[in-house]
């Protein structure tokens, strides 16, 4: 039998257990919410991840690339839709569980390993009617552009775009708190504790971005 870190399906059955708890806890009201981190590659490769794959993601034959889009695929479907389907049934109410409950996948990076532009979300479930659903929503901005990423990076145009505060604040406001709840020191979003400074920071995230942040994302949020 392969070692677990290198078996997607022993990967999947222990995320997939992971599931049920969260579920069983969820239809129980034991808890309201669950943080999953997955530390798993969900891919065969042998070797270093990281330093192998991750970083050599944007060279322009696309072999590695393609070993992660396949990893990301297994999480998507065993992980993230086994918990949607899971949570997907009837709470009494003629709803399902899934109908009131926000699920959401995100990334550590975005377009380019270690930079936090561009950040990948897929959502499921409408938080009680409080998010659209089937959609696919672009934030990035190809005007705000910088080529400035971790270790000079040029192989890979990164995007700024409407800010991860306005992502998580939004998030926070669908499950019913207000702006008062988390927000900081003046700035809109959560946390809003800290402004990016800095001339690559102002450039792809300047004022216009800031004031909005406090605000549900346009069109995410139903009228």
């Amino acid at each position: 039998m392969p070692s677990y870190q290198v078996s997607p399906a022993l990967q999947q059955q222990f995320y997939q257990t992971m599931n049920d708890v969260i579920v069983a806890a969820m239809l129980c009201d034991a808890s309201r919410i669950a943080t999953v981190y997955i530390r798993e590659d969900f891919s065969t490769y042998v070797g270093d991840w990281h330093f192998d794959v991750a970083h050599h993601a944007g060279e322009p034959d696309g072999a590695k690339q393609a070993i992660i889009v396949a990893a990301h695929q297994l999480t998507f479907e065993k992980v993230f839709l086994d918990l949607c389907a899971k949570l997907d049934v009837d709470d009494g109410t003629g709803q399902t569980y899934l109908d009131n409950a926000l699920v959401a996948w995100t990334q550590e990076s975005g377009e380019y390993t270690h930079a936090g532009q561009g950040m990948p979300v897929v959502t499921a479930g409408s938080a009680g009617g409080f998010l659209r659903t089937g959609n696919y929503c672009d934030y990035r901005n190809p005007a705000l552009v910088s080529n400035a990423g971790e270790q000079g990076n040029k192989t890979v145009e990164i995007f700024g775009g409407l800010l991860w505060q306005q992502w998580l604040g939004t998030a926070l406001q669908s499950m019913g708190l207000a702006r008062a709840d988390y927000e900081r020191n003046g700035l809109g979003g959560y946390p809003g504790a800290v402004k990016f400074v800095g001339p690559t920071y102002t450039k792809i995230y300047p004022d216009d971005v800031w004031s909005v942040a406090g605000e549900p994302l346009p069109y995410l949020k139903k009228a």
